[in-house]
């Protein structure tokens, strides 16, 4: 993941949690996390992207605010 995407995975996070991220935005990233939730690479402790079995190794509750990311599998 480019550093853009992170810095915006963690600014957006952070909007959403003060309640001031746009509704679509956060409705894209819900809609994404629980893809990511349903998926055999995401590990729930860690919420990450198990590299090892073909993930990205990203932080999920971070990457899925970064609006022009994408997931390694094609899922979102």
């Amino acid at each position: 993941m480019s550093l853009k995407n992170i810095v915006q995975g963690y600014s957006n996070s952070a909007l959403n949690k003060a309640g001031i991220l746009s509704e679509d935005k956060a409705h894209k990233a819900e809609e994404r996390m629980n893809i990511c939730r349903g998926c055999d690479t995401f590990i729930v402790l860690s919420m990450v992207c198990d590299k090892s079995k073909g993930g990205c190794g990203c932080h999920m509750d971070k990457k899925v605010y970064a609006m022009n990311a994408s997931c390694p599998k094609q899922k979102w």
